[in-house]
């Protein structure tokens, strides 16, 4: 049986600058945390310092059950370039912080029937797909993929946050 997913959105963030790059590891990973997904680092690349500076690759995916048929999960994918630290002085201290360029996408997937409900026969698979036309359709549109969508703008919040962006606010702030 194939699980059935949507996948729908993918958030992309790019900033060139300077940025604490651990801070923006805690903060993502700190939200995964408090937010209740299970989160799994799937890879970690780094690959040798050009003079320009190092390049690294990050894939990270949080999953949370919802219900026993629902599932959230998001998958983040970072690249880094021309990384270097720097030594800078902020608010009076000295401060070793990154400067590069960095491309953040976050993909939100709602599974449905991960626990394999109707697997088996092509009955089932075809009553599978009767509910999710007829039955579930607007839970599934209006309510599930709407809060996953609402939960990962949060965290693309977070992650501006982290990185300074000058436009930090959220119109949805208060869903989900």
């Amino acid at each position: 049986m194939v699980l059935q997913r949507i996948r729908q959105h993918v958030m992309v963030i790019k900033h060139n600058g300077i940025f604490d790059m651990q801070h923006l590891f805690h903060a993502m990973h700190d939200w995964f945390e408090s937010s209740g997904y299970e989160f799994h680092e799937r890879q970690a690349k780094h690959k040798v310092p050009s003079p320009a500076g190092s390049e690294e690759e990050y894939r990270w995916f949080a999953e949370m059950d919802i219900t026993e048929y629902v599932k959230f999960t998001i998958a983040i994918f970072m690249h880094v370039w021309d990384l270097r630290e720097i030594e800078v002085v902020k608010h009076g201290e000295k401060k070793t912080l990154t400067q590069g360029r960095i491309l953040i996408e976050i993909t939100p997937t709602l599974q449905l029937d991960w626990t394999e409900r109707f697997g088996g026969s092509k009955f089932m698979q075809g009553l599978q797909d009767w509910f999710h036309k007829y039955i579930w359709k607007h839970e599934i549109e209006d309510l599930w993929w709407d809060e996953l969508y609402y939960r990962s703008y949060k965290l693309h919040r977070v992650i501006k946050e982290a990185l300074e962006f000058e436009t930090k606010t959220n119109a949805s702030e208060g869903r989900w």
